[in-house]
Parts: C-alpha cells; structure tokens; sequence
C-alpha cells in the first residue's frame, strides 16, 4: 500500500474490499489499522459491519445528504 508512506495524510478509499475473499479483506484491513496513526481515512462502503469494526466516526448519507453523524458508541 502506498499510503504507509508518513507523508500521507489522507486516504480516500472506494469500497477497498469489493472482490476480496474474507481472508484478503481481513489482511486488508489489519494493514490499515497498522498505519492510520496521523491520516485521516474516508470510506465509502455499503458493508455497514466494515465501519462497526474499524470506524472512529460515521456519516450515513441518503440521497445525497448527510442523515446521521456519531460514533458506534452513541
């Protein structure tokens, strides 16, 4: 992954695991919790499991506008 560098700062991502099998998606995953100290990550996924494992903060959007801003913890 390119992003390791400690020069990026943000990482946009569109559905980074569409295509993967389950043993692929979790390395994928794991590899970004390794380096996402100082970058801000965006995702965009369908997977609403994905954001409960791995989010800080999660904006649902619907038709376009914002519909819900929070933690997993609210």
């Amino acid at each position: 992954m390119r992003f390791t560098s400690g020069a990026v700062k943000l990482v946009c991502v569109d559905e980074p695991s569409s295509n993967m099998d389950p043993e692929a998606e979790w390395r994928l995953f794991k590899n970004l919790r390794l380096v996402r100290e100082g970058k801000t990550m965006i995702f965009v996924t369908h997977r609403f499991a994905h954001l409960t494992k791995h989010a800080d903060l999660i904006l649902c959007m619907r038709e376009g506008s914002n519909w819900s801003l929070g933690r997993m913890t609210n």
